[in-house]
């Protein structure tokens, strides 16, 4: 419990040196990525789910017919289609998970 805490101070720190106005698309590619994963219903003007499932199906795992969800794959899939550094990517899906 304790290195988690670590964990998700050290990844608010990061956040905060981040530009604000880079928050919105740091947010739009984890839900991307939560969409892409099935795990929240993409909005229908924003519907990237076949084109990123064909981009990237090495970023998507299921164990038992589920979504195996993993920070290393979120943060490579934020990365790919927001271009932002993987840090920032990791930091935010950190603290989007807490």
């Amino acid at each position: 419990m304790a290195e988690y805490k670590v964990a998700l101070e050290q990844a608010r720190k990061i956040i905060a040196t981040v530009p604000s106005e880079t928050h919105a698309v740091l947010a739009a590619a984890h839900d991307r990525y939560m969409c892409f994963c099935g795990v929240y219903t993409p909005e229908p003007g924003a519907n990237h789910v076949a084109e990123d499932r064909a981009a990237f199906p090495h970023l998507l795992v299921y164990v038992d017919g589920r979504p195996s969800l993993s920070d290393e794959r979120c943060a490579d899939f934020m990365v790919a289609v927001s271009g932002l550094p993987r840090e920032w990517c990791l930091a935010w899906d950190e603290v989007a998970f807490a």
